[in-house]
């Protein structure tokens, strides 16, 4: 069983290549924010800030362990980064991956003004093109300290890169990392 770790920036296409990708790699797609029931504060115009960073992602760690899949492996969409309740970009703990054991990351990217247009089908203001880009750049340098810390491979996928690439990435990589999805005595601390 192969835990897979798509993340990138809200509206980028995370759960869209989830869902294309599920079939193939005979995969369930989980979502962060829904394990979590992430709902947004109330004060938030962008209906995306996370109050409490390392208490979500140890929620998201303790829920995940939990649950039960008939599936083989998983596709776990979320991010490397977030936007915390003070409008500031805050890393992930890398605890959180630590303990989820993803035999594989993808950086899920697009053009910014992309995500922009996007984000305006959705609740809440989009961020603004500037700070959006500035997420971006962190999420690209953060997933790059995560699969170095964790010695599992990383690759970009965009909408205009073949599907079939990712495939073959989390396949070639469960084929070297098998088994490492979240051990049942893993601390979620």
């Amino acid at each position: 069983m192969s835990l897979f770790f798509v993340g990138g920036v809200g509206g980028v296409g995370k759960s869209t290549l989830c869902e294309a990708l599920k079939g193939p790699l005979n995969a369930e797609h989980l979502k962060a924010s829904e394990l979590l029931h992430f709902k947004p504060e109330q004060s938030d115009p962008t209906r995306r800030a996370v109050a409490n960073v390392e208490e979500s992602q140890r929620q998201i760690v303790r829920v995940f362990k939990a649950r039960t899949s008939s599936k083989p492996n998983t596709l776990l969409d979320g991010h490397y980064c977030l936007v915390n309740t003070s409008n500031r970009i805050s890393a992930v703990p890398v605890t959180t991956f630590l303990l989820l054991r993803p035999a594989a990351l993808l950086l899920v990217e697009a053009e910014p003004s992309v995500i922009v247009q996007r984000l305006q089908g959705r609740p809440g203001q989009p961020y603004s093109l500037e700070f959006l880009k500035q997420l971006i750049v962190e999420e690209r340098r953060y997933a790059i300290t995560v699969a170095a810390t964790l010695d599992v491979p990383l690759q970009t996928w965009s909408s205009t890169t073949p599907i079939e690439g990712a495939i073959e990435f989390f396949l070639s990589a469960a084929l070297l990392r098998p088994n490492r999805q979240l051990e049942g005595n893993a601390e979620t601390s």
